[in-house]
């Protein structure tokens, strides 16, 4: 159940990011939520197919190890994993919260490294410079490139 939710936590955070970004366009222009809304609806359909790939790969994956594992070992890896579910959850909250008052570049780059670091990357510095050229890379492509304000903060940046 784990490997299931982690794969679907990215597409489901941009999905709930992209219902928040078109809920805030609706509010602000009809013109730029004609844009916005089949870009989202397109999303969604995406994100469905996702979840049916990964919900028929997970249950192979289920039905070929079912018979290996214990009924102890089953209690205790359920309760790790749900712990690590629940800090991701609390993560992205935290992300979005954060959004707000520390602005898009630092709370996203925050954000990006402290996902590589929870999910045991050995490499720090690997971690940092590439949630730094990603976050870089969202931020051209959005502010740049598309025109899209993001968030600034009290901060500024």
């Amino acid at each position: 159940m784990y490997k299931l939710l982690m794969k679907l936590f990215l597409p489901t955070a941009a999905l709930i990011l992209g219902g928040i970004y078109l809920c805030d366009v609706l509010n602000k222009s009809v013109d730029a939520a004609a844009l916005i809304k089949p870009v989202y609806v397109l999303l969604c359909i995406v994100y469905i197919f996702v979840c049916i790939s990964d919900i028929r790969v997970w249950n192979k994956e289920k039905a070929d190890t079912e018979h290996e594992e214990t009924v102890l070992t089953d209690a205790l890896s359920s309760n790790r994993e749900f712990r690590k579910i629940l800090v991701c959850i609390g993560g992205t909250a935290a992300y979005i919260l954060a959004l707000k008052y520390i602005g898009f570049t630092l709370s996203t780059a925050i954000f990006l490294f402290s996902g590589f670091m929870f999910t045991q990357s050995k490499n720090k510095l690997v971690s940092a410079l590439i949630a730094v050229l990603v976050t870089g890379a969202i931020l051209v492509i959005f502010k740049i490139v598309l025109l899209v304000p993001l968030p600034r903060g009290f901060i500024g940046i």
